[in-house]
């Protein structure tokens, strides 16, 4: 994975923890609330396959798979080591969780996603 895929999969992290939580950083996130997480994820994606009316089976997340896949396997790791050889998430995985948020897919969350903008960082210099 290249420092670009590690900063949008922190992205992710990110927005999926102040979405459900209201943390600002996924980092502040335990194992549970990151269960608490997949579980919701779950539940949307198991509800979007019922209004859509579609019979198979949806594809739903492990348990553990947003922390120990993709918060120890991948963003720790790299944090830890820097230099160390990480594989890329499951795209269609990243999708499907975006899918349920309202993003057409990953690319378009990547694209359009920003980071929080805190107003006490805004300076405004007024010409009197």
């Amino acid at each position: 994975m290249k420092k670009e895929d590690i900063l949008h999969l922190e992205k992710l992290m990110n927005f999926l923890s102040l979405h459900f939580l209201k943390k600002n950083h996924w980092e502040d996130v335990s194992k549970t609330e990151w269960s608490y997480i997949v579980a919701e994820l779950n539940d949307l994606i198991i509800n979007e396959n019922t209004e859509k009316s579609i019979k198979k089976e949806p594809d739903v997340l492990g348990s553990n798979y947003l922390y120990e896949h993709l918060i120890i396997n991948k963003l720790k790791k790299y944090y830890h080591n820097e230099n160390a050889v990480l594989s890329k998430p499951n795209l269609a995985k990243l999708s499907l969780i975006v899918k349920v948020l309202g993003y057409s897919n990953y690319i378009d969350f990547i694209n359009s996603n920003t980071e929080s903008f805190d107003f006490n960082d805004l300076r405004i210099d007024i010409i009197t």
